[in-house]
């Protein structure tokens, strides 16, 4: 079994995968990135809501191939926040 992440971040309007994880690791910080959908249950993660809107690019991408309108946005907030042992959730690429 896996520990439980320090942080984990994503997209998020991936609504099944966030409450998935938070029942798998209840210890886990999550911070979802809100893309699009701002009325889109997270539970208790602490949601960040993205200003720009789905399917316009990120100012910032990452280092690997992922959706520039989507799961991309969440990568500026993971290189601010998040540290030693945070997951990221790339789902769209």
């Amino acid at each position: 079994m896996l520990p439980a992440p320090v942080v984990e971040q994503h997209a998020g309007v991936l609504v099944v995968l966030t409450r998935a994880l938070q029942l798998a690791w209840p210890s886990a910080r999550f911070v979802a990135v809100v893309v699009g959908k701002e009325g889109c249950d997270t539970g208790r993660a602490r949601r960040i809501l993205h200003p720009l809107p789905f399917g316009r690019s990120a100012k910032v991408l990452p280092p690997f191939p992922s959706a520039a309108g989507y799961d991309a946005k969440a990568w500026e907030y993971i290189r601010a926040e998040a540290g030693p042992g945070a997951l990221f959730w790339n789902v769209g690429a």
